[in-house]
């Protein structure tokens, strides 16, 4: 794909010089970034990170020198750091450009878009919709999950379905054909300045967008005010959410079926998770593709879809215990709904780096139905103190700087569980690039037992 390397090369006219650039963040998308444009611009690739496995051969500029002197005059940036640092704003001052993948793509689209944010469920959402549309067009999956945006060849698809996080939509208002919300509950507070600018970027994503698909929630739908193409819910009737909230088409879960403007559309005994969290995922991408899709493809992605990888994704079944990876349950309230959803006693694996997020949703569910906790990682000795005032006893937990630590004493204790569950409520970051290094980590380690064992 050209587009990536055309778009800088026309900065670059504009310069009227050869141009520098700089990969800021150099994770899956940054290492994506540097493929596309290594051999037509010098590249400088800064990063936090001390050192890199596989590092490019170029400049690099490491840990604290990341953010030195900016002398590029093109920045593309990962989406998770933020562009209010010194340095990162004295370059913008300077007439520096300061942008991602991301935006380029969406600035240089030509194709139509299909987006998807909120705080749980997007992933699978944006699956589900790449899933339902791909039935009468070739897409592609990108953004957080799928591929990265600059990979995407605009000659080979018809359409993109793009997860976005809230760190993107601070910086992007996308061009969309029609974009969904999941729902919005507190998340990334370590990032952001607070709940209110959380919330702001996540509606961004419907700034541009033609026609939009919500929740029917309160909060959300009160504070939105333009039009509704669909509104979905597992609670409030068809006629409900009509009376309340003008819309074209409404979702809605009645009498053991879900409803399309109050008519019957698949069963619930027909679809595969029929999880409250997993319908609802469902009922946003019945939304998103609406028109998009065919009623066949709805019954069989319904009927046939048990979920994405790293949630609650069993792994193995060993000496009568299950190993359940939901590496991507990065909150506690995203881990809450996991660890309810499962029977049986479990030894949970927590931590990583936190959010600025309250774990007391997770905190009687871990009383409750944890027998081991094994807490890694940045914010274990936070999450120690809170589980112990808490009441949980002491004597179950382990407090572990490494991830393989925390494996090796939830596995241990195993004969007094029946599951071994990975569900960290916190980011991967610290010891690994993303949640799906994490789960793999997991995976790896699963599977070294195995081997041991035959």
């Amino acid at each position: 794909m050209a587009e990536l390397v055309s778009y800088l090369k026309e900065y670059e006219k504009r310069l009227k010089r050869r141009a520098t650039v700089a990969i800021y963040g150099f994770g899956t998308t940054g290492r994506a970034v540097y493929e596309k444009i290594k051999d037509s611009f010098q590249v400088t690739v800064r990063d936090s990170a001390t050192e890199l496995t596989d590092a490019p051969a170029c400049r690099l500029l490491l840990g604290k020198d990341a953010e030195n002197e900016i002398f590029e005059d093109i920045v593309i940036i990962s989406p998770s750091i933020r562009r209010d640092s010194e340095q990162l704003l004295r370059a913008d001052k300077r007439g520096v450009l300061l942008t991602s993948d991301t935006e380029i793509f969406f600035e240089d689209n030509k194709i139509p878009a299909f987006t998807v944010t909120g705080s749980d469920g997007k992933s699978t959402t944006a699956t589900l919709t790449n899933m339902l549309t791909s039935s009468i067009y070739t897409t592609t999956l990108c953004g957080n999950i799928g591929i990265p945006f600059c990979t995407v060849d605009q000659n080979k698809v018809d359409a993109v379905v793009a997860e976005l996080s809230s760190f993107s939509l601070t910086y992007l208002k996308p061009r969309s054909v029609r974009a969904g919300i999941t729902n919005i509950t507190p998340n990334h507070l370590n990032w952001h300045r607070d709940y209110g600018e959380y919330k702001t970027a996540k509606l961004a994503l419907f700034d541009n967008a033609r026609e939009v698909v919500l929740p029917f929630d309160k909060s959300i739908i009160d504070t939105y005010s333009g039009d509704i193409f669909a509104l979905f819910s597992t609670r409030d009737t068809y006629i409900d959410m009509k009376a309340a909230r003008r819309a074209e088409i409404y979702y809605s879960l009645e009498d053991g079926w879900i409803l399309l403007n109050g008519k019957r559309l698949i069963a619930l005994c027909d679809i595969a998770r029929r999880e409250e969290h997993n319908l609802k995922n469902l009922m946003c991408a019945l939304g998103l593709s609406c028109g998009y899709t065919t009623c066949d493809a709805i019954r069989e992605v319904a009927g046939s879809f048990t979920g994405i990888s790293h949630r609650a994704e069993i792994i193995a079944t060993l000496e009568g215990k299950t190993y359940i990876d939901s590496s991507i349950d990065t909150t506690p309230s995203r881990a809450s709904v996991t660890l309810g959803s499962l029977e049986g006693r479990i030894n949970i694996i927590l931590g990583g780096r936190g959010k600025g997020l309250s774990i007391e949703p997770l905190l009687p569910l871990l009383r409750e139905r944890c027998e081991y906790v094994a807490i890694y990682g940045e914010i274990r000795e936070e999450y120690y103190k809170i589980l112990c005032n808490a009441g949980i006893d002491a004597k179950r937990i382990s407090v572990c700087e490494k991830f393989d630590a925390a494996f090796d004493f939830v596995y241990e204790n195993r004969e007094s569980a029946d599951i071994i569950l990975l569900c960290p409520a916190c980011t991967s970051y610290g010891e690994f690039r993303n949640y799906c290094e994490r789960g793999d980590k997991f995976r790896q380690l699963v599977e070294n037992i195995t081997k041991q064992r035959k």
